[in-house]
């Protein structure tokens, strides 16, 4: 397996692991032009269901199974397997949204993470990531750095006076611009992740979705009360 597999498969087990609204959101910004956003919210909205209580993140294969089944595609536990091989990324028998998204629309799992430009939101999320990343690896130099030279100080003799030398001019720089680029790069992936939180590509196709749940609770209800209402007629008509 390549290192670009590894990363990939690495990206897809993560994304694996967010909510189910998370995960639906990704795949629209990644497959927007091929796909309908409300089919997707109305998939994650049965995946969720079938979850039950515990919300979990993943679900079993058999359910998998029966959300194909409910859509009308025939298939066989052995034959969903089969297909699903490629895509389940730990082989442990249960699928996340994701993974059963990329079945279902058969979208391949490295057009998921594909450079969509510099507007895209994730994409500017993950270079924040990144620039994070970069920061903290300065920082813990630095700190392993003095670490390594109180050490050779401890043992003594010319080395120790040379690092003595040494640790007195690291601890005597400026280190604020490490710091404030630190708080820099803290701050561009906390606005990139709000950026990406706030932005739903498909809320208006769940507020529709939400609507017509409502829509469909009160005329339920409507029935319900006409029925009730006909009963008692029927009643008052024999006198009880």
């Amino acid at each position: 397996m390549s290192a670009g597999e590894d990363k990939v498969k690495a990206k897809l087990r993560e994304l694996g692991t967010r909510s189910q609204d998370e995960q639906a959101n990704f795949f629209v910004r990644a497959f927007g032009n091929s796909i309908s956003p409300t089919e997707v919210a109305a998939v994650a909205k049965q995946f969720d269901a079938i979850t039950g209580k515990q919300k979990a993140k993943e679900i079993e294969e058999p359910q998998a199974l029966k959300l194909l089944t409910e859509e009308g595609r025939t298939l066989t536990l052995v034959e969903f397997r089969k297909a699903f091989r490629s895509i389940d990324v730990d082989c442990n028998g249960r699928l996340s949204l994701t993974e059963f998204l990329l079945f279902k629309y058969n979208k391949r799992a490295p057009e998921l993470f594909q450079d969509r430009g510099e507007n895209d939101l994730v994409a500017q999320l993950d270079k924040a990531e990144q620039l994070e990343e970069h920061m903290a690896a300065l920082k813990l130099q630095r700190e392993n750095k003095i670490k390594e030279l109180q050490e050779r100080i401890a043992i003594g003799g010319v080395k120790g006076m040379r690092a003595k030398h040494e640790l007195e001019a690291l601890l005597a720089s400026d280190d604020s611009q490490l710091k404030e680029q630190e708080m820099h790069a803290r701050s561009i992936k906390q606005r990139a992740e709000k950026a990406v939180t706030d932005h739903d590509p498909f809320e208006a196709q769940k507020q529709a979705l939400k609507n017509e749940e409502e829509q469909r609770k009160r005329e339920e209800m409507a029935r319900r009360k006409q029925s009730a209402e006909r009963l008692r007629a029927k009643g008052a008509a024999f006198g009880l």
